[in-house]
């Protein structure tokens, strides 16, 4: 079964409860503005954290993004190959 845009929505909504992304922005902010990434002060397990929730957002974005694209081109083609069909039927 594929998964629904509410089961995303609620996934999404779910890691930034456990993991506000809050501290991952504003760590990226201050390396931005020149901090060195080493002068942030976060511990190692708030680091871990952080890195393996914004993988797994990452990866459920994409994998997202790729299911709902392929399924939209399945659509396509299965309206042209219907479209096709119905052409030759007609001669």
């Amino acid at each position: 079964m594929a998964m629904t845009k509410d089961f995303m929505d609620r996934m999404l909504q779910w890691h930034e409860a456990a993991c506000p992304l809050e501290i991952a922005l504003q760590a990226i902010q201050l390396v931005m503005s020149g901090t060195l990434p080493s002068q942030v002060q976060l511990t190692l397990d708030t680091r871990t954290q952080l890195t393996r929730h914004l993988e797994q957002v990452t990866f459920d974005a994409g994998a997202w993004t790729l299911w709902s694209r392929c399924f939209e081109l399945v659509k396509l083609q299965r309206k042209t190959s219907h479209s096709t069909q119905s052409c030759w039927t007609l001669s």
